[in-house]
């Protein structure tokens, strides 16, 4: 059996669902549901009052029983955060949060330790976005994913979030250049609202070292205005190496 990794993005849209609901729990047995090992979330409250000052990552990984890492994109200070989160089975290890241009918004990166997955030292570098819904923005944030990523050259990579761009935009042939989207070969729609047009996905880096064994996008318009979309990836071991 294939050691894989099933890695999930979703928008959670701090919890407010279609039906006016704001329901945590509903979000977390969704995620339980699809029982992934690395989670990028987006639209995660932290302390503020539209949300009764809950802390959600908190709640999602206690309910989900992973661990959880915040990345603030908007600090309202008294009044809480706004931002991205990540959610692990696995040992996880904060390295960075870099602003982005726009709202503003935030790229959050981790290390995630698969060591006892593959039985050797294996680390993946987890990075979590949810870029602007404007061009000019998404393009300036291009750049500094890259920066933010040039302390861990050759490092395995996984990009996930709300890209806020369709599969033929500029955003995401930009992205290409360096990065192997899970869906390259079809559109796979993520936000049903207005066009029902894919926005939200799993990237990949180097091409070489992944291999994509299934991508699906979970049937659930209720909890989110977005739809859970998840990967099931095989790590492929570093030819370069001798």
């Amino acid at each position: 059996m294939l050691n894989t990794i099933r890695v999930l993005s979703y928008n959670i849209h701090h919890g407010a669902g279609m039906d006016g609901a704001t329901d945590l729990a509903r979000l977390a047995n969704i995620i339980a549901a699809i029982a992934p090992d690395i989670v990028s979330l987006q639209e995660v409250d932290c302390g503020m009052p539209r949300t009764a000052k809950v802390d959600q990552l908190r709640e999602l990984a206690e309910q989900t029983q992973m661990s959880g890492l915040f990345g603030c994109a908007i600090d309202r200070r008294e009044d809480g955060q706004y931002g991205n989160a990540i959610l692990a089975r696995f040992p996880v290890r904060q390295v960075g949060n870099y602003p982005l241009p726009g709202e503003p918004r935030a790229v959050l990166a981790a290390e995630v330790d698969l060591s006892s997955l593959y039985g050797i030292e294996t680390t993946v570098l987890f990075m979590a976005t949810h870029l602007d819904t404007q061009s000019a923005p998404r393009m300036a944030s291009i750049p500094l994913i890259e920066a933010a990523l040039a302390a861990h050259s050759g490092q395995p990579a996984i990009l996930a979030g709300d890209f806020n761009a369709v599969p033929e935009s500029p955003t995401l042939a930009a992205l290409g250049q360096t990065w192997t989207s899970t869906t390259a070969d079809r559109e796979l729609p993520t936000f049903p609202d207005e066009d029902h047009r894919q926005i939200d996905y799993i990237l990949l880096r180097p091409a070489a070292r992944w291999r994509v064994v299934s991508v699906k996008v979970a049937d659930e318009k209720i909890a989110s205005d977005h739809l859970p979309i998840f990967a099931d990836l095989e790590l492929l071991p570093d030819t370069t190496q001798t």
